[in-house]
């Protein structure tokens, strides 16, 4: 079976304490990936987006967005990326939908997307890392979530997550 090309996009600031856990989940993501049974699969890591990704997002069957952000407890949601009807401000202020919109108005194309938002608490001292369970649970919820995007994934099936 082919698997779907898929992106994986962490976006925020590593140096912020919430945003770590991005960071931290992106390099286990890779190394998995690496060592899994996963064709075609890669894993992209910046500040915020770039005019350039939207060409690299467009070669992509499925991109999963990810970001810390700051929050009261540990969470995590998931949720599809439909195509903004608006354009960016600004391309530090830009959100997964718009990228969405800019791929279909410069590329006609547009991949499934979602987006992974990781709610994290701001620590106090920036150096302490992310709770280890806090990093295992949403590990778990990738490999979960990745195992069901190559399981149903049909070229041109825009509803592999219909029922997840």
């Amino acid at each position: 079976m082919n698997s779907p090309k898929l992106l994986i996009y962490g976006y925020g600031d590593p140096t912020l304490s919430y945003g770590k856990i991005t960071h931290e989940l992106c390099a286990r993501l890779e190394h998995w990936l690496r060592n899994s049974t996963w064709n075609d699969g890669k894993i992209e890591q910046n500040h915020h987006f770039h005019l350039e990704d939207i060409e690299t997002i467009c070669s992509y069957d499925i991109v999963i967005f990810v970001c810390g952000a700051k929050g009261e407890y540990f969470h995590y949601i998931c949720s599809e990326v439909v195509p903004a009807h608006t354009l960016p401000i600004s391309m530090e202020e830009i959100r997964p939908g718009e990228v969405l919109h800019l791929c279909s108005k410069f590329y006609s194309c547009c991949p499934k997307a979602f987006q992974v938002l990781i709610k994290d608490p701001v620590f106090p001292v920036p150096e302490l890392e992310p709770q280890t369970t806090s990093l295992e649970q949403i590990f778990d919820f990738f490999k979960h979530l990745l195992w069901v995007v190559r399981d149903n994934w049909k070229p041109g099936n825009r509803s592999v997550f219909a029922n997840f």
